[in-house]
């Protein structure tokens, strides 16, 4: 009896996303028998698979540009997410992916910055509630940029909009 080694099924996991040719190669194990000669012959086999599924390399759908740039500005690892898959040729999204981007990171810098004040010896109070308001501000800011962004508008967020790369802005 031969065993039979099978390598290569890599194809499984990959063949709803690529497009490709790929070659298994199964091998048979030699086996001696008890009088010492070979019952079977290594051998190699070579399959060729092809799958019919192409690569959809297409910019991004309007509405789905319009939902992620919306979605940024209040999540900005949608933000991140949004400039990771769009294409060259989506620059509405790209744009608010930058700024919606380093809109939160500029979020977050007030946030460690007012904590560390909140530290403070009798006025660490005070810089809690500002905190708090800041905070609220940031949102709601946040919110009326997404709203912005869904209807299609492009602005310019002051300060966040040095940040944007050249070949994204609009």
């Amino acid at each position: 009896m031969r065993s039979l080694y099978y390598f290569g099924d890599l194809d499984n996991i990959y063949k709803d996303y690529f497009s490709y040719n790929i070659e298994k190669k199964m091998v048979v194990k030699k086996k001696k028998s008890k009088s010492g000669k070979v019952d079977g012959v290594a051998k190699k086999t070579t399959v060729q698979t092809t799958t019919n599924e192409t690569v959809k390399d297409e910019p991004l759908s309007p509405d789905t540009e319009k939902i992620l740039s919306a979605l940024g500005y209040p999540i900005w690892v949608i933000a991140l997410v949004l400039i990771l898959i769009a294409k060259p040729e989506n620059k509405f999204g790209k744009f608010h992916g930058y700024q919606g981007l380093f809109f939160g990171i500029a979020w977050w810098v007030v946030v460690v910055v007012l904590s560390a004040f909140t530290r403070a010896p009798f006025i660490g109070w005070l810089f809690s509630v500002i905190g708090w308001f800041v905070g609220l501000g940031f949102f709601i800011v946040s919110i009326i940029y997404a709203v912005k962004a869904y209807q299609g508008k492009t602005f310019k967020v002051p300060v966040i909009y040095g940040f944007v790369p050249a070949s994204s802005r609009m």
